[in-house]
Parts: C-alpha cells; sequence; structure tokens
C-alpha cells in the first residue's frame, strides 16, 4: 500500500461486482475512501462494509436517480471536499443539464439541455478549478464541445475508440480527438466489439435470434431492465466469443490514435461492469504486451 490517493474520496458507479469492485479494492489499497453507488443494493453494501466506506442504491439508468446527486451545486462541492478527483457528467441517459451521446443521437427532440446548458458550464468550471478530472466518453457531441470551449485542464475520454473506423456515436470523431490532444488529455481506447468492428451488430443479432427464448426468460426473472440487460450480458457471454473481433481490428484502433496525437495520448480503457466478450486472442495478446 502506497497510500497515493490518501485524503481522496471515489464515487464508484456498477462497483458491487466486476470490474467496478475490483477498482474499489484497488482504490482502498492505496488509501482512498470508497463510496459504492449500484443497483445491486445489498453487493454493494457488502462490498461497501468490507472496505471501511459507504453505499447507496442508484440506477445509473434511471436520470432522475443519477440527477438527484449532481443537480445542486452544494451535492458537488460536498463531494469535492471529501476528495472528489474524477467526473464522469452523464452515462448514456441526459441529465438536466448535459446531454449524453446516445440522446443527442436518438432523443435529441426530447433533450432538457442540448449539449451544457449555464449550470452544466458551471458544474464543469467547479471541477476543473478543483482538479476534478472531467471524463467526456459517454456525453455527446455538443456537450462536448461546449467542455472543450471551456476547459482550463486536461479532460479525458476513458473508454471511447474511433469513430472513422467504426462508426458508433460512443466513439470519437479526429477532430474530437485532436482537441483531447490540445488539452493534454488521454484517450482510453475501448476493446468492446461494438466500438470497434462495424460488422459486429449484425452478427450479434444474428446469434442474439438463436437464444430468444432463453432471453425472454430472463426478462420474466428480472422486472429491474439493468438487471435484465447484466444477466443477459452473462448469458450470451460465451455464445458470442467465435463472433467477435480480433485483437488486430483493436490495435487498428490503437495505431489510428497513435498515428494521429502520438502514443503519449493514448491508453486502454473499459466499462466498470466489463463488456459481454471481447476481440480474439485479447488474453494472448495482454501476455505477449
Amino acid at each position: 500500500m502506497s497510500n497515493r490517493l490518501n485524503g481522496k474520496t471515489a464515487v464508484i458507479t456498477g462497483g458491487a461486482k466486476g470490474l467496478g469492485r475490483s477498482i474499489a479494492e484497488k482504490f482502498y489499497e492505496e488509501g482512498c475512501e470508497i463510496i459504492i453507488c449500484d443497483i445491486l443494493s445489498s453487493e454493494a453494501h457488502k462490498v461497501a462494509e468490507n472496505l471501511k466506506g459507504k453505499s447507496f442504491e442508484l440506477d445509473v439508468s434511471d436520470s432522475r436517480q443519477v440527477s438527484s446527486i449532481f443537480n445542486d451545486i452544494n451535492n458537488l462541492y460536498h463531494f469535492i471536499e471529501r476528495g472528489l478527483f474524477y467526473f464522469g457528467p452523464t452515462w448514456n441517459h441526459s441529465l438536466d443539464w448535459v446531454s449524453s451521446n446516445y440522446d443527442e443521437t436518438y432523443n435529441l427532440s426530447k433533450l432538457k439541455s442540448h449539449g451544457l446548458n449555464e449550470f452544466g458550464k458551471e458544474v464543469i468550471s467547479i471541477c476543473q478549478d478543483n482538479n476534478v478530472l472531467v471524463d467526456v466518453s459517454h456525453i455527446g457531441e455538443k456537450s462536448f464541445w461546449d467542455i472543450a470551449s471551456i476547459s482550463t485542464k486536461p479532460f479525458i475520454a476513458s473508454h471511447s475508440s474511433v469513430y472513422n473506423l467504426c462508426p458508433h456515436f460512443r466513439n470519437l470523431k479526429d477532430d474530437q480527438i485532436e482537441a483531447i490532444k490540445k488539452s493534454k488529455g488521454l484517450i482510453g481506447l475501448n476493446p468492446y466489439p461494438f466500438f470497434i468492428d462495424k460488422s459486429f451488430k449484425e452478427r450479434e443479432s444474428k446469434e442474439r435470434n438463436k437464444y430468444l427464448d432463453e432471453l425472454n426468460s430472463i426478462e420474466r426473472k428480472y422486472s429491474n431492465k439493468t438487471s435484465q440487460w447484466i444477466a443477459k450480458q452473462h448469458f450470451l457471454q460465451k455464445k458470442l466469443a467465435d463472433i467477435c473481433p480480433s485483437i488486430e481490428v483493436f490495435v487498428d484502433h490503437i495505431e489510428y490514435v497513435i498515428n494521429q496525437i502520438g502514443i503519449d495520448y493514448v491508453g486502454i480503457g473499459s466499462d466498470y461492469d466489463g463488456l459481454d466478450c471481447l476481440p480474439n486472442k485479447w488474453n494472448d495478446w495482454c501476455i505477449e504486451y
């Protein structure tokens, strides 16, 4: 234990299981105070208890629950005073003051704010004034440029890939990649097959249709949509292994960004709740490098 994070507080969504739990445990080892936010309240409580932290039941797919935490500047200062050092403004669903890339793509007419409103700009400014790292991976393109235009500190995209190679709304266009370099930030390229291989969605859909009865049974078992999604992903994990793209497809994204802005701005990222499948030869590649 190096206590590098002594005096800091990490609010980890999806921290009850998987990668989120592993991150929470590692941060705790480094001296960080842990707050677990997860829809799996009992599991979150156990993890938080083991790490001498706190837990809250939170469904990140419910924008109202998320908004209730960060729609008040006083709440933001509350977390900053307790060591908040990293902040992703949205998940897939927008808040009242910032739009997500999912909603900018599919629900534009329903948005309360397309991009950042004045409250949103204040949130980002306060974060950067207090050295809180802002993550733009889930925010929409309009929100991205609103943040880029007011940023005075580096910002990151922790788990996105290259739009020009795979035109998914979660990926970064060339000018966004350049903007992150200009801020002296970092891009964590994401090996999720949907984000690296534009033909994977069609293959995955055909494979998924083979198991409709099993997937419908999972839906009947769980009433909450997030729980349904997690259970389905676990079920499909082994089923999709044979149709996942090769590791070389992911390497193409890494090399693309390195060639555009240099290796100093490139990392590898993922979702806290893990991925339903990874590129083929992933384990061999990780061991080699």
